[in-house]
Protein backbone atom coordinates (compact mmCIF):
# COMPACT_ATOMS: atom_id res chain seq x y z
CA UNK A 1 0.00 0.00 0.00
CA UNK A 2 2.60 2.78 0.93
CA UNK A 3 4.57 1.74 -2.32
CA UNK A 4 1.36 2.81 -4.40
CA UNK A 5 1.21 5.99 -2.46
CA UNK A 6 4.74 6.63 -3.38
CA UNK A 7 4.16 5.56 -6.81
CA UNK A 8 0.53 8.13 -7.25
CA UNK A 9 3.06 10.68 -5.60
CA UNK A 10 5.74 10.08 -8.09
CA UNK A 11 3.23 10.20 -11.13
CA UNK A 12 1.05 12.88 -10.14
CA UNK A 13 4.40 15.24 -9.96
CA UNK A 14 6.10 14.32 -13.06
CA UNK A 15 2.73 14.58 -15.24
CA UNK A 16 2.23 17.91 -13.00
CA UNK A 17 5.40 19.27 -14.19
CA UNK A 18 5.19 19.15 -17.48
CA UNK A 19 1.83 20.89 -18.32
CA UNK A 20 3.23 23.93 -15.53
CA UNK A 21 6.00 24.14 -17.40
CA UNK A 22 4.56 24.10 -20.95
CA UNK A 23 2.23 27.10 -19.85
CA UNK A 24 5.75 28.59 -18.64
CA UNK A 25 7.23 27.66 -21.37
CA UNK A 26 10.50 27.57 -19.05
CA UNK A 27 11.23 23.48 -19.30
CA UNK A 28 14.90 23.16 -18.95
CA UNK A 29 17.15 20.28 -19.79
CA UNK A 30 17.42 19.87 -16.00
CA UNK A 31 13.56 19.39 -15.46
CA UNK A 32 13.82 16.93 -18.25
CA UNK A 33 16.14 15.13 -16.91
CA UNK A 34 14.68 14.87 -13.54
CA UNK A 35 11.09 13.68 -15.10
CA UNK A 36 13.31 11.24 -16.79
CA UNK A 37 14.61 9.43 -13.40
CA UNK A 38 11.45 9.93 -11.81
CA UNK A 39 10.00 8.00 -14.68
CA UNK A 40 12.21 5.39 -14.54
CA UNK A 41 11.61 5.05 -10.34
CA UNK A 42 8.15 4.60 -10.98
CA UNK A 43 8.67 2.16 -13.51
CA UNK A 44 10.88 -0.10 -10.57
CA UNK A 45 7.72 0.64 -8.17
CA UNK A 46 5.56 -0.55 -10.80
CA UNK A 47 7.35 -4.01 -11.31
CA UNK A 48 6.72 -4.49 -7.65
CA UNK A 49 3.27 -3.26 -7.76
CA UNK A 50 2.89 -5.45 -10.37
CA UNK A 51 3.45 -8.84 -8.53
CA UNK A 52 1.21 -7.67 -5.75
CA UNK A 53 -1.78 -5.64 -7.56
CA UNK A 54 -1.82 -6.25 -11.79
CA UNK A 55 -4.65 -4.03 -12.23
CA UNK A 56 -3.31 -0.92 -10.22
CA UNK A 57 -0.13 -1.52 -12.05
CA UNK A 58 -1.33 -1.67 -15.17
CA UNK A 59 -3.41 1.84 -14.64
CA UNK A 60 -0.12 3.49 -13.47
CA UNK A 61 1.35 2.04 -16.48
CA UNK A 62 -0.87 3.37 -18.79
CA UNK A 63 -0.29 6.92 -17.30
CA UNK A 64 3.34 6.67 -17.28
CA UNK A 65 3.29 5.60 -20.98
CA UNK A 66 1.76 9.06 -21.93
CA UNK A 67 3.88 10.86 -19.57
CA UNK A 68 7.44 9.17 -21.20
CA UNK A 69 5.74 9.90 -24.76
CA UNK A 70 5.37 13.79 -23.08
CA UNK A 71 8.47 13.97 -22.07
CA UNK A 72 9.80 12.65 -25.08
CA UNK A 73 8.09 14.99 -27.31
CA UNK A 74 9.32 17.96 -25.21
CA UNK A 75 13.15 17.11 -25.87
Amino acid sequence: MFRTVILAAVTAFAIGLPAQAAAQQAMTQDDLLRLQDNIYQAERELTVLGTSDTARAAQFRLSLDELRDEVTYSR
